[in-house]
Parts: structure tokens; sequence; C-alpha cells
């Protein structure tokens, strides 16, 4: 009972900072927190549309010019969560939800989240996309956890393929070999030598060097 109401309570105080975001381009939006039958309960914007793995799966990687315009106010709404004290945590292409028109991203899921700079109650890594520093409850969450995230985000859309596993490139790092991961531009040519340093920036393996 106890574990159920840490749980239930960190749910609540972390929707009820998502409520209170202004209407942003790029994020979800929040209409209501209610509690009923001893839970808590965010009623969200319906968004249309399709999730971005599912265009992955149909299209295959994306034209690295369009991604970048399409990602900006994503990258612009995050800033906004990270400013009112939250870590989204769950970062990746199924939690972006592309229009129907394909004219614009829109953030969601944020059933994960969990406050800035706070330990969580519990450890989530969605493989290839989180982390190291998610996969262990006892390290604080920063900003730079999404950044991870986004950024191995838009190495999948851009490659097509799910970025190497943080927890195997650490281990590699450990026993004295390279990181394993693949480099962007030997898989797609188009994507410029700028665009792969930013990414690969953002999925530094030592977080507190962001």
């Amino acid at each position: 009972e106890a574990e159920f109401e840490k749980y239930k309570e960190a749910f609540r105080r972390e929707a009820q900072i998502l409520a209170k975001l202004p209407k942003t381009n790029g994020l979800v939006s929040v209409f209501l927190l209610e509690e009923d039958n001893n839970t808590w309960y965010i009623i969200m914007e319906y968004l249309p549309g399709q999730p971005l793995d599912r265009y992955l799966a149909e299209n295959g990687p994306v034209d690295p010019v369009w991604l970048l315009k399409m990602i900006k106010p994503v990258l612009e709404a995050l800033d906004l969560v990270h400013e009112n004290g939250l870590v989204h945590r769950d970062i990746s292409p199924d939690n972006l939800m592309l229009s129907p028109k394909k004219d614009h991203l829109t953030l969601m899921d944020f059933g994960s989240a969990v406050l800035l700079n706070g330990r969580p109650t519990h450890a989530i890594g969605k493989p290839g996309f989180a982390p190291i520093e998610q996969y262990d409850e006892k390290n604080e969450l920063t900003a730079a956890s999404d950044i991870y995230a986004i950024s191995a985000t838009i190495y999948n859309l851009l490659s097509g393929h799910q970025p190497t596993q943080a927890t195997s490139r650490v281990l590699s790092k450990f026993a004295g070999g390279a990181d394993p991961i693949v480099r962007l531009r030997s898989m797609n040519d188009s994507i410029s030598q700028d665009v792969e340093d930013l990414v690969f920036k953002g999925m530094q393996l030592d977080f507190r060097s962001l």
C-alpha cells in the first residue's frame, strides 16, 4: 500500500506540472487531471496521425532536411518541459506523432515523466534510446537524459537502424574496445558531417559532459 501511494503521488505531482504547461507546438496538451477510484487520470489531447516508428517501417529513412525542420518545434517544446522541472524519460519514434498532412510532429506519452534532477521511483530504459543513467534508479536524471533519447531518435529516423544500446556501448568502453555504434554517414551519405557530429554529441555516454 505504501509503495502504491508513492507511485500515485509521483504521478499526480508530475501530471500537475504537465497540465500547467502552456499550449505549445510540438507538445501534446494536457486538459485535465482527475482522481477517481483511488486513481489519478490524465485527460490529454487526441492526436490523429501516425507514430514515427510506423512511418519509418513503411517508408524507410527520412530526409535529413525534412526531419531537422520537423524536429525543431519538438526540441523547443522539450526545452519548455525541462524549464518546468520535468524529464520525459521515454522519447523514441513511437512517441512522436506525425500529423495526417505530414507537416507537424508532436511529442506525446508522458506516462514515464519524472522530476528534473530527481531520482525516479523505478528504472526504465527503452533499448537503443535510453541513456545509461536510466538503467539505475539511483541516478539523478537531467535534461541531458532526454537529449540522449531525442538524439538516438534522430539517429534511428535518419539511418533506419536502431542505435546500439547504451549498456552495450558502456561495456565495450570498459573492456577497452571502440564504441560499437555505427556512424550515420556510413549508412546514409546524404547526412552532413555537421548533423552527424550533433547527433553523436547528444548521444555521449557521460551525460555530465553535455
